[in-house]
Order: C-alpha cells, then sequence, then structure tokens
C-alpha cells in the first residue's frame, strides 16, 4: 500500500475520531489534543522484527499534529521502554485539563498470557499485552510488556481527570 493513501486514510479516521470526540461535551475552555504515539520495529534479536511499525507511528504523529495537536509525544524502537511509556504517559496527562482528548496509538506486536493465578477478570482467562522491543521470554526482558490492567489504569487516570482518550 501506497504510504500517502496510508497516511489520508490514518488523518481520516483520526479527523473523524477527534470530531466525534470534541463534540461529545460542551467544554468550559478550547479543547486541546494531544497525541502519545509508540511505533517499535526493532525487538530482542532479529526474527521479530516488524517492517513499516515505525513509519506507521509516523504517519500517525504527523497527522495528530497536522490537526493542532498541542503536543504528541512519539516513542520509537529502543526509547520505547515500559518505564518510559508510563513516565511519559503521566507528564502528557498531568498537562491535560476537563475536555481535552488525547489520542494513544501503538504499531508493534501484542500478546497474550494466562491472567495470574487465582485473578478471574477475564472471560477468556487471558490478558491481552503490548510487547515492547525489549521484551524476552524470561529474564529481565519478561518486564518489557504492557499489560491490559495497566492500560486500563492509563485510562482510568485521564478520565479521572475527565479527558478523553482515544
Amino acid at each position: 500500500m501506497c504510504m500517502r493513501r496510508m497516511s489520508r486514510k490514518v488523518q481520516v479516521r483520526l479527523f473523524g475520531a477527534l470530531a466525534l470526540a470534541l463534540m461529545a461535551s460542551p467544554q468550559a475552555h478550547a479543547a486541546e489534543l494531544y497525541g502519545m504515539v509508540v511505533g517499535i520495529d526493532d525487538y530482542v534479536g532479529t526474527m521479530n522484527d516488524l517492517d513499516g511499525a515505525v513509519n506507521d507511528a509516523g504517519d500517525v504523529a504527523k497527522s495528530l499534529n497536522g490537526l493542532g495537536a498541542k503536543e504528541v509525544v512519539t516513542l520509537f524502537n529502543g526509547d520505547a521502554t515500559k518505564e518510559q511509556i508510563f513516565s511519559k504517559w503521566s507528564d502528557l496527562v498531568a498537562k491535560t485539563k476537563p475536555g481535552d482528548t488525547i489520542i494513544f496509538s501503538y504499531a508493534g506486536h501484542g500478546g497474550q498470557e494466562p491472567e495470574p493465578q487465582g485473578r478471574h477478570d477475564e472471560a477468556d482467562g487471558m490478558n491481552e499485552t503490548f510487547l515492547l522491543g525489549g521484551f524476552a521470554a524470561d529474564g529481565a526482558g519478561t518486564k518489557e510488556r504492557i499489560l491490559d490492567d495497566e492500560v486500563f489504569q492509563w485510562m482510568k487516570e485521564a478520565d479521572d481527570r475527565k479527558v478523553k482518550v482515544i
């Protein structure tokens, strides 16, 4: 697929989602748009590398900037560590005001894993995950993944501030 056509599709989708979010409720201030864009092509070893996730993420960031986003945080490849993503997310949410919108985009590998013993939150018994570039199936690299429960906490953090997340 031509990058120019894909970029236009991304722009149309982002604009549509943004328009719906901004029309959902009146704001006391001019609502601002923020973005957090993660793209990972480079994974541990070379077998699981991707070709295009960073380009796709770059297109999303460019589209957000074109829509007048106040700030767009981009984390690509080795910069997209769990610690950096969590830190940048918290910083971004702290800058928002009620009625603002954050668009979060992730391009990279995902996975599933059994939920911890004794937990029964998932209908299928599996947690969904974003797998980051430093992820490994064992050792210290196992920490380089983001669980769906952690993403839920991010959404709650924004929701508590009355900030929309797409």
